[in-house]
């Protein structure tokens, strides 16, 4: 039985946060929440017969860096989100999320 690619894919979704709390001590862009949080998606769509087909997703997205999160690594506890300071010279990182595989059939 051989397979066919019928579709390669590229899916980019952002998210931002547009709650507006600022005040002179607590400041969104002091945490990155001013920055947009992106979801990098590559779908490749596979067809078996004309009846069954599949899937494959795989995606990764950006994540904020912050310069004292080594510190809580060892730490039982979540680090609390006012101790975190954002690494400004590299204030994101792109890191592997999840992997998804879907199979259809066609009736």
């Amino acid at each position: 039985m051989p397979i066919f690619l019928s579709m390669i894919a590229l899916q980019a979704e952002g998210e931002l946060y547009l709650y507006d709390n600022d005040t002179e001590l607590m400041k969104r862009s002091d945490w990155g929440d001013d920055m947009i949080r992106w979801t990098f998606s590559h779908i490749l769509m596979f067809r078996f017969t004309e009846q069954i087909g599949a899937a494959l997703i795989t995606q990764f997205r950006t994540r904020r860096n912050f310069t004292n999160f080594d510190e809580h690594a060892n730490n039982q506890n979540v680090m609390h989100y006012q101790s975190r300071i954002l690494d400004r010279d590299k204030p994101l990182r792109l890191e592997f999320y999840r992997v998804a595989a879907a199979l259809t059939y066609k009736f």
